[in-house]
């Protein structure tokens, strides 16, 4: 057995513990086959699937934004790695992730092995091997090391320990958690409210909210949106208001990411709100959507108001916005929950329309700055 090998296996049996299936980093993993740049939308295209289980794909906590899977996992997200991966490349990702789990579920049978014998064995197997201090002289040892009383106390004080040392080194991500886990809750609450149907525009159904997104549905069709740089200041306002509410509630409530059908429309109707932000003046937005009230952004090393107000006067308070991507722009350093739905409905487009080859200029202009 190679050195690091036995290592392990003697770590795990004086530990108590099984080798863990080996987990891979989908950024990381993209990095090796220059698509890093592209991590961000293949995590992003996981969550909107729902191919997060917890069990073989997995969130990593210690790296928030960053997805995690196993030998089984890799099956499970097949289809939307290999829009990044070339299917050769791939195929040989998934003989290798199968050898290593193999490879672990080998040691682990070593593992298991030593464990299930009884002490009278174990101590035999010891008296003959004690000449050579072989492999299983090492390994006998070390499990009847764990079966004395002294060693299992000093698991447990080392795992209290262990325990500790880890809450002490993520405090400040675990606080972050436990922060948005809250917002989510609240926002749970607050979103429990009458259901009713809501109209059907290019796919988008929404469950909630049905008065915003019914008023957005009449709104566009009574008014010509190509006039929107004829139209009044109160007729823009209320044009931007209704369909950042009616995008953000439809991107909060949807279960699965729109398909390919009706995007080119459904990439319209977003970019039509978002020029009209562009016309807007920071002034305005700050009145229709107030940022967000946190302050400890310096803390956490996270966006806060300090940090929107910054941005809306490097825009300039009172001067239009600017182009539709300009607006984008201000909106992603814009800290209030309903802007953050709808542009992230807006990016999910974007990236659509990327993917599927149906138009890239968006999504180069947009990323081209935030990349």
């Amino acid at each position: 057995m190679k050195s690091e090998d036995k290592k392990e296996v003697l770590y795990c049996i004086k530990n108590k513990i099984d080798i863990p299936e080996p987990l891979y980093d989908v950024h990381a993993l993209l990095e090796c086959y220059d698509m890093g740049i592209y991590a961000k939308m293949c995590c992003n295209r996981m969550a909107d699937a729902e191919k997060i289980d917890q069990e073989h794909v997995y969130i990593d906590f210690v790296s928030p934004g960053h997805i995690l899977f196993d030998r089984y996992g890799i099956s499970k997200c097949e289809d939307i790695l290999q829009s990044y991966i070339n299917e050769d490349d791939f195929m040989e990702l998934v003989r290798y992730v199968r050898i290593m789990s193999e490879h672990t579920a080998a040691k682990n049978e070593i593992i298991n092995l030593y464990r299930s014998c009884s002490k009278d064995l174990l101590m035999k197997w010891k008296k003959d091997e004690r000449q050579t201090n072989s492999d299983k002289y090492q390994f006998v040892k070390a499990e009847l090391t764990t079966r004395a009383v002294y060693w299992k106390l000093y698991l447990s004080i080392k795992k209290w320990i262990d325990k500790k040392k880890i809450l002490i080194k993520y405090y400040d991500t675990i606080q972050i958690i436990k922060k948005t886990a809250k917002k989510i809750e609240q926002s749970g609450e607050a979103t429990q409210e009458g259901k009713a149907v809501i109209p059907e525009k290019n796919g988008i159904i929404s469950e909630k909210n049905a008065i915003y997104s019914a008023a957005y549905q009449r709104f566009i069709q009574k008014n010509q949106v190509d006039t929107i740089k004829i139209w009044p200041e109160d007729k823009i306002k209320q044009y931007v208001f209704l369909g950042i509410k009616a995008y953000g509630v439809e991107y909060a409530r949807r279960k699965k990411r729109p398909g390919v059908q009706g995007i080119t429309s459904r990439y319209a109707e977003l970019s039509a709100i978002m020029q009209s932000i562009g016309m807007m003046t920071p002034k305005w937005l700050q009145q229709m959507f107030p940022i967000s009230k946190e302050y400890d952004g310096d803390k956490y090393q996270m966006k806060d108001y300090y940090y929107t107000l910054h941005a809306l006067e490097k825009t300039g308070i009172d001067k239009p916005i600017g182009t539709e991507m300009e607006a984008a722009h201000l909106l992603w350093d814009y800290q209030n929950t309903e802007i953050s739905f709808f542009l992230m409905a807006y990016m999910g487009c974007i990236e659509d329309m990327y993917i599927y080859e149906i138009d890239d200029r968006p999504f180069k202009e947009f990323y081209g700055k935030e990349v």
